[in-house]
């Protein structure tokens, strides 16, 4: 399952996406930091099953609307991936991807 929230703050639209399993979780590398456990409120909304075609609607039109987006962890990234978001520059933080887009 996947954890997305959408968050609108006058004309910026926020989506957090998160792998469900990794909230709770603190990953680091050297001074890179990732606290799933201190900022799980930012990523914690609804939850989605992946594989369902719905959900994947659902969060293909979330992210057309987010003018930023946090997506943390690989089933979140290969999901990103495959609606056809560029993932390639995601950076790695003990092994779990990060990926921030804005829409300027």
């Amino acid at each position: 399952m996947l954890k997305v929230k959408v968050m609108i703050n006058g004309r910026e639209t926020f989506l957090a996406m998160c792998d469900e399993e990794l909230l709770g979780k603190r990953f680091a590398a050297g001074k890179r930091v990732l606290d799933l456990d201190k900022y799980r409120g930012f990523y914690e909304g609804e939850s989605f099953n992946e594989r369902e075609e719905s959900a994947q609607k659902q969060i293909e039109t979330y992210l057309k609307s987010a003018t930023s987006v946090n997506v943390v962890g690989k089933r979140s990234m290969a999901l990103l991936k495959k609606l056809g978001y560029d993932t390639e520059t995601a950076a790695e933080i003990q092994n779990v991807p990060h990926l921030q887009i804005y829409s300027l």
